[in-house]
């Protein structure tokens, strides 16, 4: 949130996005192997010879072993960090901006949600291609890093490359993200409506009999 706003407990935007960031970047680790053994899956799809998931992960562990699952670790960090942060920063900053002109949270929160992953996926959708491409070279032998393989595709293929697909990922990314908020915003209202209305009635509910009598007695036997 912005330095202004009345609370002072409300992140600003820059800590917003290092939180996003950092959030990106931890999570790579898991990511990246379930995201190449993807990756090598649906590339397979159009070989007459496809493999099913067992037997895709043991010929990566034959090929590389288990240093193997984490080809393209690199590119994913790179592109990770980034849209993570761009990602939560630029949801809080739409959302907040929404709501200042009257709009309403669920509405704010599902236009911030669409427009965030939209914008986040199109400024790291060359890197996804880069890393893609690293994941699905097979082979034991030396394979060439993020920036060779970017150059590689450069000079063979062309710079539209880096923005093939782009339109299907965004298509994905609209529906998902207007989605994904508001259902978050609604669940974070409704358990804190939920925790309010325990504390509520645990405040109001009378001492129980037993224990108002047994703290009368204590008091009797410690004045006498």
């Amino acid at each position: 949130r912005n330095s202004s706003s009345s609370s002072s407990s409300k992140p600003t935007y820059s800590q917003v996005f290092v939180a996003g960031s950092v959030a990106g970047g931890l999570q790579s680790s898991v990511l990246t192997p379930t995201e190449l053994i993807k990756c090598r899956l649906q590339v397979q799809m159009i070989s007459p010879r496809s493999q099913g998931l067992v037997q895709c992960i043991r010929d990566v562990y034959k090929e590389r072993g288990f240093r193997g699952f984490y080809a393209g670790l690199g590119p994913t960090l790179v592109r990770d960090l980034p849209a993570f942060g761009c990602y939560f920063s630029l949801y809080e900053v739409t959302k907040d901006f929404l709501e200042s002109k009257g709009r309403s949270l669920w509405f704010s929160s599902c236009v911030a949600g669409g427009f965030a992953g939209c914008l986040s996926w199109a400024v790291v959708y060359p890197i996804d291609v880069i890393k893609t491409t690293v994941q699905t070279q097979r082979g034991s032998g030396p394979r060439p890093g993020m920036l060779n393989t970017a150059a590689e595709l450069l000079r063979t293929k062309g710079s539209a490359v880096f923005f093939r697909g782009m339109s299907v990922a965004l298509m994905r990314a609209l529906p998902v993200n207007c989605i994904v908020f508001p259902v978050y915003e609604w669940t974070v209202e409704f358990l804190g409506n939920v925790d309010s209305a325990h504390s509520t009635r645990r405040a109001a509910k009378p001492p129980a009999e037993g224990s108002s009598s047994s703290s009368s007695s204590s008091s009797r036997i410690a004045a006498t």
